[in-house]
């Protein structure tokens, strides 16, 4: 379990590092469209709930909108040892909650298939 929860911690970072803006402004950056899928708290907490996924870390994030507008919230990220399933939330509001993307199995990251 602690090598499961270490590679997803250095996973996360990776792709921190991946979203962060460019130093070389000549790169090209595509935007890709995505939709996200917000509802009542309560429908993705009992979603959550029935993959039998915890709350595995919690952060202040921002993304922007089509408008360019930049928003803020609290992002959960849910994870099941058991189901091997995750579930990335954004609290948009107080009884609102976005799915960001959600998935199956879940596995440690390996380089070079190499164990920790």
């Amino acid at each position: 379990m602690f090598r499961l929860v270490l590679c997803v911690l250095l996973g996360l970072a990776t792709f921190k590092l991946a979203l962060a803006e460019p130093q070389n402004p000549t790169v090209p950056i595509t935007r890709l469209p995505i939709m996200v899928q917000c509802t009542a708290s309560e429908i993705v907490d009992r979603m959550v709930e029935d993959y039998e996924e915890v709350p595995f870390f919690e952060s202040q994030g921002s993304w922007e909108i089509p408008d360019g507008q930049t928003l803020s919230g609290r992002v959960v990220m849910y994870l099941s040892p058991k189901t091997n399933t995750y579930t990335l939330v954004i609290e948009f509001e107080e009884d609102i909650k976005c799915v960001v993307i959600s998935g199956r199995d879940l596995q440690p990251w390996y380089p070079n298939k190499t164990v920790l």
